[in-house]
């Protein structure tokens, strides 16, 4: 079993940082750019909206949804980011100590 090939990860996280951005925090953002932003200060300032689930008005809880899965998506690059690091680290590392 091959564990930590450098080639890999040079092309690797590349892909999945640009796969998280444009799948998963721009649609985020934009929803809560553009979509959620009206509808809630509409709520805000008249509180009255059109749809309600369960009593709780329903951009309340796509406000809550969305904040929570961008932060959900935030973390989820920066562990990932930490933890290449980590890994290259720890090879380079290896690398040396093979050397000496």
């Amino acid at each position: 079993m091959v564990r930590n090939i450098l080639a890999y990860f040079s092309i690797h996280p590349v892909v999945d940082f640009v796969g998280s951005l444009l799948c998963g925090l721009l649609p985020t953002l934009y929803a809560a750019g553009f979509d959620v932003r009206d509808d809630l200060l509409h709520f805000y300032h008249t509180h009255q909206t059109k749809l309600m689930f369960q009593g709780i008005p329903v951009v309340i809880l796509w406000s809550i949804f969305l904040a929570a899965a961008i932060q959900l998506h935030i973390y989820s690059l920066y562990f990932a980011w930490s933890l290449l690091r980590a890994w290259k680290q720890r090879a380079a590392e290896l690398r040396l100590h093979k050397v000496a």
